[in-house]
């Protein structure tokens, strides 16, 4: 139930589904189908597992063993052939896994220190919902304006705007886009609609004339400020000022379009995630184009979550239909964009910890078994003159050939594997070094003390106990 729990965490905070899920909503149910599926894997896996030594016994000479200990000891010991291709097996999968979960660790760690050159600190983001009947209209865009003036008229605001994707959300809104020149050439882009002083709060610059403000109303030219990867892909170059763009047909009438004056051009930044590259990207200006969902960015010089109290109660009190969907911080809001990889590399380290555990003991149980057997021959071996650190060092050889065996494997395995997983990594490579350095310094390490204990036990022998029961 506790990984079901953190299942439901990671759904109900995916960027752009937030907001769908209720309080205490049960999102992954396990119903007696789920139950019985474990229980008959569980089952099936032990039949699997006993069916080898139920049908090496079936095949033995039941006699020989009472004829020969030593024969009998012998056949024992040759079964131990499967056992150990089973256990490099498990060291192999155990370090496939690692890997995997390692490269997606060092990924998050990537994403989490990349610089989307958008500050998220200091931000505050106040979801808000109009009725369409009253967003599309005047009286929506008045609205909207008592909204941010309630927002800046709060102690500790420094700025104030809307837009209707916040930045670093993980999502964007998409359209399609074409230059007046080609007109049939058009191309998929994400947009925004966002009011003025949304380029200065953000600190988002504006390389080529001016951001969009005031005089982008509803009735003037309509006008759209671009990024640099926007211009490049319509024009080739930077220098697109006054040119028209194309774009899809007004969304509701009387509003702006589809033929656009660019009259900004703004840096390419990482608007959509830290994750992400640059895209082509276009502004609207909130006032010519609307929309009843939009999201007010208020910038404050204090903690910003302190301020969320505040901001709650300005805007519920701006108008009756306006509801208050949530409110988080800039910061919260960037963690949001890396849940994804939050739960892959969460779930690739389980899996990895796992593997190791069983490896671990199979390497254990393995020796130890190993150990039981060879009790006459050890015994032999010191009373012939071994020391006590030559038989420790002997079971431990054995012991860690099989694991370098599992190692070796597992990292070819993961070298072909990991290349699979390249969409999911930011940052860091699907043959990163690092990773694949610690990952079998790591195991061989936990393996060594596996085979230590066994060993150590066998070292501990009492050469003539071991010799008496030949």
């Amino acid at each position: 139930m506790l990984l079901v729990r953190r299942i439901e965490h990671y759904l109900a905070v995916t960027p752009g589904g937030y907001g769908n899920w209720g309080e205490g909503v049960q999102i992954v149910r396990l119903d007696g189908r789920v139950y019985l599926f474990v229980l008959g894997a569980a089952i099936f896996c032990s039949l699997l597992a006993s069916l080898g030594p139920v049908l090496r016994a079936a095949r033995r000479d039941l006699l020989s063993p009472l004829k020969n200990q030593a024969t009998g000891s012998t056949a024992a010991a040759g079964g131990l052939t499967a056992r150990r291709l089973l256990v490099i097996a498990q060291v192999a999968l155990s370090v496939l896994l690692l890997v995997g979960g390692g490269l997606l660790v060092r990924s998050l760690e990537g994403a989490q220190r990349a610089d989307p050159r958008l500050d998220p600190d200091r931000l505050l983001c106040g979801t808000v919902y109009l009725p369409r009947q009253v967003a599309e209209g005047e009286g929506g865009k008045a609205v909207y304006r008592r909204v941010l003036d309630a927002a800046r008229a709060l102690p500790g605001v420094t700025a104030a705007s809307l837009a209707q994707v916040p930045p670093l959300t993980g999502y964007a809104r998409a359209t399609q886009a074409a230059s007046r020149e080609v007109p049939d050439r058009r191309f998929p882009i994400f947009y925004n609609l966002v009011s003025p002083d949304y380029f200065t709060m953000l600190g988002l610059p504006i390389l080529h004339g001016r951001p969009l403000d005031r005089r982008d109303r509803k009735g003037a030219l309509p006008a759209v400020v671009i990024n640099q990867a926007l211009a490049r892909r319509l024009w080739g170059t930077d220098e697109v000022l006054g040119r028209h763009l194309l774009v899809s047909e007004p969304p509701r009438p009387g509003e702006a379009g589809p033929d656009f004056e660019v009259v900004g051009v703004a840096a390419d930044v990482r608007t959509v995630s830290p994750t992400q590259p640059p895209s082509p990207y276009l502004y609207f200006s909130h006032e010519q184009r609307t929309h009843s969902r939009m999201t007010v960015l208020v910038r404050t010089s204090a903690p910003p979550r302190a301020l969320a109290p505040e901001l709650r109660r300005a805007l519920q009190a701006v108008h009756p239909d306006l509801a208050l969907i949530e409110v988080l911080t800039g910061r919260e809001e960037l963690e949001r964009t890396v849940v994804l990889l939050h739960m892959y590399a969460e779930v690739a380290a389980l899996f990895g910890l796992l593997g190791l555990a069983v490896a671990v003991a199979g390497l254990f149980g393995l020796l130890s078994y190993s150990v039981s057997l060879r009790r006459r021959e050890l015994g032999i071996r010191m009373a012939l003159g071994s020391r006590p650190a030559d038989v420790l060092r002997l079971v431990v050889r054995e012991g860690m050939a099989l694991v370098a065996a599992g190692v070796l494997l597992g990292v070819a395995g993961a070298l072909a594997l990991t290349r699979l997983l390249g969409s999911l990594l930011f940052g860091v490579g699907a043959t990163d070094p690092l990773t694949f350095v610690t990952v079998p310094l790591l195991l061989a390490a936990i393996a060594l003390l596996a085979a230590w204990l066994p060993a150590s036990r066998a070292a501990s022998l009492d050469p003539s106990l071991a010799l008496r029961e030949v």
